[in-house]
């Protein structure tokens, strides 16, 4: 039987699982270390819903996470709202492609338009919080294809070593 858990204790369990898994591999894509004993939350295919409540937790923690949005969910008002809200308290906001394809099956062609659609509305979120944008990528699904249009676009490919599996959750 599953367990529901609320969101304040499945934040809290990422944090042990970072810590039991000692977060030691490279997660950067370039094989650049990342530091010992250091947890790099990120969230995949906001912003949705809960990132109103993950920010203000975040706020009451002082902890800082990578969100990696979907464009499609950040063109309406409120998702664009919660990137400039997190990018003013400190977060980062990654790509994670337009609409979450598996970019093992499509072509180059739209490779390219998932990421520069996604692009467009993280450079404005950027400059609207007066901040530089990383380029951050992490590819749906983890379905690394098309390496060549992610570096031709200046991103930095973010992989993850410990998946959480919260999608399975309720």
């Amino acid at each position: 039987m599953k367990t529901r858990l609320s969101r304040r204790e499945f934040l809290a369990s990422l944090g042990a699982a970072g810590i039991v898994a000692g977060l030691s591999s490279s997660c950067l894509a370039n094989q650049q270390p990342i530091a010992q004993n250091k947890i790099y939350m990120t969230i995949d295919d906001g912003p949705k819903d809960y990132m109103e409540e993950m920010l203000d937790l975040f706020a009451e923690t002082g902890d800082r996470a990578t969100f990696f949005v979907l464009g499609e969910n950040c063109e309406n008002d409120y998702g664009y709202s919660l990137l400039v809200r997190a990018l003013n308290e400190g977060h980062l906001i990654g790509n994670h492609s337009y609409y979450h394809p598996n970019f093992k099956e499509i072509s180059e062609e739209e490779a390219q338009a998932q990421v520069q659609a996604t692009h467009e509305i993280l450079e404005q979120a950027y400059k609207d919080a007066g901040r530089y944008n990383p380029k951050l990528f992490r590819f749906p699904f983890g379905a690394e294809a098309h390496q060549g249009v992610i570096a031709n676009n200046g991103y930095k490919v973010v992989r993850w070593n410990v998946d959480t599996k919260d999608y399975e959750i309720g």
